[in-house]
This record gives C-alpha cells, sequence and structure tokens, in this order.
C-alpha cells in the first residue's frame, strides 16, 4: 500500500530518535507524493486534513509494530499530537 520503511531497524538501532522522526516524516511525504499529492510538504503535512490523515494511519501502524520500544511511541505520539495542534490552528483561521 505505502512505504513504511521510515520505521526501519537501523535507525530505530541507532537509537537516534530525531533521525527517526525526520525520516518518519520525510518519508510520509514521498508517500503522499507518489499518491499524486505533488503539493505536500514536510509543513503542510501537519495541517491539511487530508494529508494528516494520511500521516495519523502511518504512526498508529508504526505504533503497532514498535509496540514495546518506548522511544518510537513517544516520538509517535509526539507527532499526533503536532498534527492536532495544526489542524485546530487551521480550522481556526
Amino acid at each position: 500500500m505505502y512505504n513504511n520503511s521510515y520505521a526501519n531497524e537501523e535507525i530505530i538501532m541507532k537509537n537516534n530518535i530525531v533521525s527517526f522522526r525526520e525520516e518518519m516524516i520525510k518519508n510520509a511525504v514521498e508517500n503522499l507524493k507518489n499518491f499524486g499529492y505533488l503539493d505536500i510538504n514536510s509543513e503542510n503535512i501537519f495541517t491539511v486534513k487530508v494529508f494528516s490523515m494520511f500521516f495519523e494511519m502511518m504512526l498508529e501502524e508504526t505504533k503497532y509494530k514498535y509496540k514495546y520500544h518506548k522511544d518510537i511511541i513517544k516520538v509517535c505520539n509526539e507527532l499526533l499530537e503536532e498534527i492536532q495542534r495544526g489542524i485546530l490552528k487551521n480550522e481556526n483561521k
């Protein structure tokens, strides 16, 4: 369906959470571009509802896949919170 490679073992093994976070965003943007959403970027993935819904699905899948890795769960939850803030901010304009 889509590339879930951002949650790969190499990044996790390095325990580089900042890199993991950025890689997740980057791959979500690439996946959506592959689906034809050419105007997506690393900023509007948090504010455009259709983009953020897709990203939320990817994050939830990653949380399930790595449910025993607390750092991964934490990053996913932080990104989910960032999405919620972005959507709320966009709706209040």
